[in-house]
């Protein structure tokens, strides 16, 4: 039993981190091209930087998600 509901809480933090992140590099990088539209270059590169980073973490953390849980 607790070895069923420790699984669980693992893979619900992974889920929930890669979620985040997923979603945090899709913010980053929608204000990013709301940025360049509006002529705002400088910041819309940092957001851009900031967003690819992030995007790479996530995917990072699907590709060994099976990896950092051990069933």
């Amino acid at each position: 039993m607790h070895d069923a509901l420790l699984n669980r809480t693992l893979r619900f933090t992974i889920v929930g981190i890669i979620s985040t992140l997923c979603l945090a590099a899709l913010i980053l990088s929608y204000q990013a091209l709301l940025d360049g539209i509006w002529g705002n270059f400088t910041t819309a590169a940092s957001k851009i930087a900031w967003g690819l980073g992030t995007a790479i973490a996530g995917l990072i953390l699907i590709k060994y998600r099976t990896d950092l849980i051990d069933t």
